[in-house]
């Protein structure tokens, strides 16, 4: 019987995503700190793309986001990747309960 978890392709993918937010987190950073949310914006979708790639994720958009503002994309959460997906298509915030600012490595 074929284990469903590979751990060490697992690990191997956390640890290529942790090194993928820290290489690029200071730049974002710095959009922000200059006021360029334009930028941030574009640059946020670059790196969702970037952790979908290290996940070895592919996506297949139908459609074609909203150009109106505002708008409100919601997600029924059929797993964890929703914002990773949603993160590398549309220019976007995103909101989570409460409960997530306590989650360990999580900032609010």
């Amino acid at each position: 019987m074929r284990e469903i978890h590979d751990t060490p392709a697992a690990v191997l993918r956390l640890v290529g995503c942790l090194a993928w937010t820290l290489a690029v987190a200071p730049f974002q950073a710095l959009l922000l700190s200059f006021g360029a949310i334009a930028w941030a914006r574009r640059f946020a979708r670059w790196y969702w793309r970037g952790i979908g790639a290290i996940l070895g994720l592919r996506f297949v958009v139908r459609g074609a986001p909203a150009e109106r503002r505002p708008v409100l994309y919601v997600a029924n959460h059929s797993s964890y990747l929703d914002i990773v997906a949603l993160g590398s298509v549309v220019e976007a915030a995103f909101i989570a309960k409460l409960e997530v600012k306590g989650w360990p490595g999580v900032w609010a």
